[in-house]
């Protein structure tokens, strides 16, 4: 024998009171949002069910059997907000709860008698099951959109307890669970069940902690590569993005040969240290915002945007030509100038931000970010030369010009 089941539920409910007040003391240290009150409040909750439990023929009835399970159940009930809180989800919707508490009233209906904890074990099992099964689903969604490896740890964790009630209700239902009562001759792979249990509700409590960590670290370091006025990439995050859609060209096997294909997009903005001058940085920021917001509008998914200095961006845009690049760089000019004419503070300015653009197409193969830049910049400096607001396209590599390629207001 392992242990009785009395003293690995009251084992548990210790585990669970301890985590629950630990991850209270890490949400009143205001270095988290409402999350880790939402999970500490479900193990504390948990821990208190569980407890209940463990008092079974101890304590009246109301107390270990009605009031053990319905906090039991608001214990996963609060654990399943409290990762879609974390993970920025809408709150859960209110005939869930509803259906919920129905399903209680049903439960203690019918079998409120504490003979009937088989009935009571099968019924909770399969619905503790679920709301694993529900935390899994988001723990997959947070490893897929949110890039979190620990995220893969919680679906782990809580697919294994939602097999483990599975089990646990089929066993129930079949009356393999014990003898007379709750506590009375358990079956050895019962108690096996029951100490596993333990072992993975001890070990999910730290995984949204993990997550947690991971999440700021990602933030702090998308944080360092980011231009903190315009939220664009900076020189490194550009830098690092390139590297990134290059290794990804490496290692993919695909016969398109615009796989690895990749234009720059270099602009500036035309007279934005005269609107310093003559209206202050405080408008020439507004500036800069407006052409970030108005860039991004007209950029597709996988396409970079970066701040590479006062008032020079690039667009990245990988797997595409020069073609496709000026209509891109063409639309981004028009926007820019529409949106400028717009707003009423900037429409007023005594001379009107535009954009000068040049664009160059190379091989993520053959080319290294800063030649296809260079190619770009000549290409922008000849935009400027022949009198701004206009998109010039770099000559290629293999001496075709892009001459001919220029659009002008």
């Amino acid at each position: 024998m392992i242990l009785d089941i009395r003293t690995l539920y009251v084992v548990t409910a210790v585990a669970c009171l301890v985590l629950g007040a630990l991850q209270l003391v890490a949400y009143g240290t205001q270095r988290f949002e409402r999350w880790p009150a939402w999970w500490g409040l479900s193990n504390v909750l948990l821990g208190l069910g569980t407890l209940g439990v463990a008092l079974r023929g101890m304590a009246p009835d109301f107390v270990t059997v009605q009031l053990a399970n319905a906090v039991t159940v608001a214990a996963f009930l609060v654990l399943l907000v409290s990762v879609r809180a974390f993970a920025q989800r809408p709150a859960l919707p209110w005939w869930l709860i509803v259906v919920i508490a129905a399903s209680q009233v049903l439960l203690f209906t019918f079998w409120s008698a504490p003979g009937d904890f088989r009935e009571r074990i099968a019924f909770e099992s399969v619905l503790f099951a679920l709301f694993d099964a529900a935390i899994v689903v988001e723990g997959v969604r947070l490893a897929r959109r949110h890039r979190l490896k620990s995220a893969w740890l919680l679906a782990g964790c809580f697919g294994a307890t939602a097999l483990l009630f599975s089990v646990r209700a089929a066993m129930a239902s079949r009356g393999a669970i014990g003898g007379t009562t709750l506590f009375s001759s358990p079956t050895p792979i019962y108690q096996w069940m029951a100490a596993t249990g333990e072992v993975f509700i001890t070990l999910r409590g730290f995984t949204l902690l993990l997550m947690a960590a991971e999440r700021s670290h990602q933030l702090l370091f998308d944080h360092a590569q980011r231009d903190p006025l315009t939220g664009a990439l900076n020189r490194s995050g550009l830098r690092l993005s390139y590297e990134r859609v290059a290794a990804a060209r490496g290692m993919a096997r695909h016969a398109d040969t615009m796989l690895g294909t990749v234009s720059l997009i270099v602009i500036d903005l035309d007279h934005f240290k005269a609107i310093n001058d003559t209206h202050g940085h405080t408008t020439g920021d507004d500036v800069l915002r407006l052409f970030a917001t108005t860039a991004r509008d007209d950029l597709r998914t996988g396409d970079t945007l970066a701040r590479y200095g006062g008032d020079e961006f690039v667009v990245m845009l990988p797997h595409t030509a020069g073609g496709e690049a000026l209509a891109i760089a063409e639309r981004i000019r028009v926007a820019f100038a529409n949106a400028t004419g717009a707003l009423g503070t900037l429409g007023t300015l005594a001379v009107q931000p535009t954009l000068s653009v040049g664009i160059a197409t190379g091989s993520l193969a053959g080319d290294t970010l800063d030649t296809i830049l260079q190619r770009a910049d000549e290409a922008l400096y000849r935009s400027k030369r022949e009198g701004r607001n206009r998109v010039r396209v770099a000559a290629l590599c293999n001496g075709d010009s892009g001459d001919d390629e220029m659009l002008v207001d």
